[in-house]
């Protein structure tokens, strides 16, 4: 060999050095400045010059010759830490090594952190990280540290992609905010929150490994502490760039769709073969000395079966190997839920079916968590659940549809509407309900084939919120995001926990089908089985079969179904017996749900009073029939109080009014009072529909008007002030029906509202 080749060789081998070294590299069995009882004094770096000393004020950790499988580490004990000059990597890409063993005591139990940066373990042996203080958006291991452990730490800056590892075996994957935090503590976050357990070293790089980096300084790190390294997974014959995986789930009318790149020039063919049931669907082989790339795009047909997708490789030895195998691909209808903990809640008794299927976890912030999995509702939330009437819905479509179906619930419990809002700069925000819920749904594939939403959410909100504007935003965006959606179904909570004035909020909920032609409304007032926040399963499997029918009928093209919820249409005073009627919608006959002796008149009250009863209430048909107090003037009428029963100081359970089906009429509240006239000729009552306008909003005019005031049925005029084609309705006027009357070009024109709050 030359001189000047032997040079060359010389210079690449010690820039291959420099680049593996490195910026900080502590090893309990070097460089470590201890007392004679093996108290700390400082750890110094093998590689550059850091340095890392206790804080003295504290208990200074322990060497332990023989902490590790017989190698030396230091023991902290939840109180002292080190601490080291501040050159952990910022606003770039960075590696970090750790070599530890927890105690398994409860604490912080940080063990490279600093003071917005943190790798820890908290009270469980799962490591997170953090960068920014940002415990929302989090990186958490699914792998738990057993044992001596050797953490691996990745961090890409461009992308904010951050690996987690635990001997070779990722962990998590997922995207988190840039690291600001230069400082380094061993043992500590922001000098505080310790670490109970051994740390043997501590390696950080200023960038990340490549593979046959990161294998070899592994190898050696592994072998030298005895722990186990999970092998390197064999190089792919074929890489797919999309492809099915156990559980998979396609939209009806959806293809299954196959692409990959043959990287093996060994490999001659592929051939692929999709089954149901044993029985051969379709067949493909790619011949691998024409192209390279595999591309494949099947319809399949949707129902109760399942189909099995393999593909082999033939090398030009003549062997053969897998390269690709996934079962129980179903096809079938997808459904989407959101909402609270009514919305997620379980029933432990449910069985899964063999054809529901979700995606990734329920509130889940995992980027990797994008796997089809079989629905369960064994749990409250979290994981595959999906609860307790969303799965009971899946059994539904099952065996009365035929179809497979793929439930995914967004879901979180004690959750207000507001929590429920996309980010506006990042909608798939992970740190987020709406950005995980949509971020499943985008990986699922099946965006553009969500046609039914089901909304279960208020318990948290107050009646003052103002619920219909919020349900406007949190609308607005999943129009905006499911380009295909066409009904949207909102569940009516019923009294129980959470915010106060819930007779107001649940008929702002109430009201959204007036609001939107795709919005239906329906209740969980009359369900069986509720605690005072939730329902046993009675409860849920009612709801879902209630809601089935409601599906199954639509679908079917029936639009005036008999599933829907029976609503208030019109409230009016009969002058001359002085009762009064209230007309209900989507019901021939309706029923008492009784609750021991208590009186149906117990579920109503006049003028916003819920001390103010009827004395007596009975229905005839789908007519319910009021008769006031004596001396009560009645303005509005409310079914079904916020919470409690005023007479008992309980929560109001009942009595409830069902249709023949059922389904429970739909709690109102301050619904006003239309008095009748009688027309002298005929002496029949002359009834004007009026128009339903909240205080503060406008009444929309289709023609120029000079001036307009509103009248009260007792005569009292009121000037309204002109916005174009708009009147606006003063905040502070009193509920009550009001004629508008108006001057223009047209002369004087009158309209008839009711002003509610």
């Amino acid at each position: 060999m030359s001189v000047v080749a032997a040079a060359i060789l010389m210079l690449l081998a010690l820039a291959s050095t420099q680049a593996q070294t490195p910026i900080v590299h502590l090893r309990a069995d070097q460089q470590v400045d201890r007392t004679s009882d093996g108290l700390v004094r400082q750890w110094r770096s093998v590689t550059g010059s850091a340095t890392f000393l206790p804080d003295t004020t504290k208990v200074r950790p322990q060497v332990v010759d023989t902490a590790i499988n017989g190698r030396p580490a230091l023991r902290f004990a939840n109180d002292g830490y080190l601490e080291g000059p501040a050159v952990f990597p910022t606003q770039s890409d960075y590696t970090l090594y750790v070599v530890m063993r927890w105690d398994g005591k409860q604490a912080s139990n940080n063990l490279v952190s600093g003071t917005s940066r943190a790798l820890f373990l908290a009270t469980s042996p799962y490591p997170r990280v953090i960068h920014q203080g940002n415990f929302s958006q989090m990186s958490q291991s699914t792998i738990a540290a057993d044992g001596p452990t050797v953490v691996r730490v990745e961090f890409e800056h461009a992308s904010g992609r951050l690996r987690l590892a635990l001997n070779n075996r990722v962990g998590d994957e997922a995207v988190i905010p840039a690291n600001l935090d230069s400082t380094i503590f061993i043992g500590s976050y922001v000098r505080g929150n310790f670490f109970w357990g051994d740390i043997a070293e501590v390696v950080i790089y200023d960038r990340q490994l490549d593979s046959a980096e990161r294998a070899m300084f592994e190898q050696e790190l592994h072998q030298r502490y005895g722990i186990g390294r999970v092998p390197d997974p064999p190089p792919p014959v074929v890489h797919w760039q999309q492809a099915p995986s156990h559980d998979h789930f396609i939209p009806e009318g959806g293809s299954l769709i196959l692409r990959g790149t043959i990287i093996d020039a060994a490999v001659q063919r592929v051939a692929i073969t999709l089954d149901s049931a044993g029985i051969i669907v379709d067949q493909w082989v790619v011949d691998a000395t024409a192209t390279s790339q595999i591309a494949i795009d099947r319809i399949l047909t949707p129902g109760l079966h399942h189909y099995r997708l393999s593909a082999i490789a033939r090398f030009g030895n003549g062997t053969e190997q897998s390269v690709l195998e996934a079962d129980r691909i179903v096809s079938g209808i997808a459904i989407a839920i959101e909402g609270q903990s009514n919305s997620i809640f379980g029933d432990a008794t449910l069985s899964t079916s063999p054809f529901a299927r979700t995606i990734g976890s329920n509130a889940g912030r995992q980027l990797s968590d994008t796997l089809f999995k079989p629905s369960v509702a064994s749990g409250n939330g979290g994981g595959a659940n999906v609860g307790a009437w969303g799965l009971r819905l899946q059994h539904l479509i099952a065996s009365e549809l035929g179809q497979p179906s793929c439930v995914i619930n967004g879901g979180v419990g004690g959750t207000r509407i507001e929590q429920h809002f996309p980010d506006a700069n990042n909608r798939m925000n992970l740190a987020t309900i709406y950005g995980s819920w949509l971020y499943r749904i985008e990986k699922s594939g099946l965006r553009d084939h969500i046609r039914w939403l089901f909304w279960y959410q208020g318990e948290s909100n107050d009646g003052a919120d103002g619920y219909g504007a919020l349900f406007d935003q949190l609308y607005a965006a999943w129009k905006s995001d499911l380009p295909n959606l066409e009904r949207v179904v909102v569940i009516q909570i019923r009294p129980g926990c959470g915010g106060t004035e819930h007779a107001r909020l649940r008929d702002d909920q109430r009201r959204l089908q007036d609001r939107y032609s795709d919005v239906m409304v329906h209740t969980a007032c009359a369900l069986p089985g509720h605690d005072g926040c939730h329902f046993q399963s009675a409860g849920y499997r009612q709801l879902a079969d209630q809601l089935f029918r409601l599906y199954r009928e639509l679908e079917a093209g029936q639009e005036t179904s008999a599933a829907q919820a029976p609503t208030i249409h019109r409230v009016r005073r009969d002058v001359q017996s002085g009762t009064v009627s209230l007309t209900v919608r989507h019901a021939t006959s309706l029923y008492t749900i009784a609750n021991g002796s208590a009186p149906l008149s117990a579920a109503f009250f006049l003028n916003n009073d819920e001390g103010i009863r009827p004395d007596s209430v009975w229905v005839q048909g789908s007519t319910i029939v009021l008769r006031p107090p004596s001396g009560v003037e009645p303005v509005t009428v409310s079914y079904v109080p916020s919470k409690n029963d005023v007479s008992t100081n309980t929560l109001f359970q009942g009595p409830w009014l069902t249709d023949e089906l059922g389904v429970g009429l739909l709690s109102f509240h301050n619904v006003p009072v239309i008095p009748s006239s009688v027309d002298v000729a005929t002496g029949t009552a002359v009834i004007n529909e009026p128009r339903l306008v909240r205080r503060g909003d406008f009444v929309k005019i289709d023609h120029s008007i000079t001036s307009a005031q509103l009248v009260s049925i007792h005569g009292a005029t009121l000037p309204l002030t002109t916005a174009g084609s708009l009147l606006p309705i003063p905040p502070n006027v009193a509920a009550g029906v009001y004629t508008v009357v108006m001057h223009g070009a047209r002369g004087v024109d009158r309209q008839l509202i009711a002003v509610v709050e």
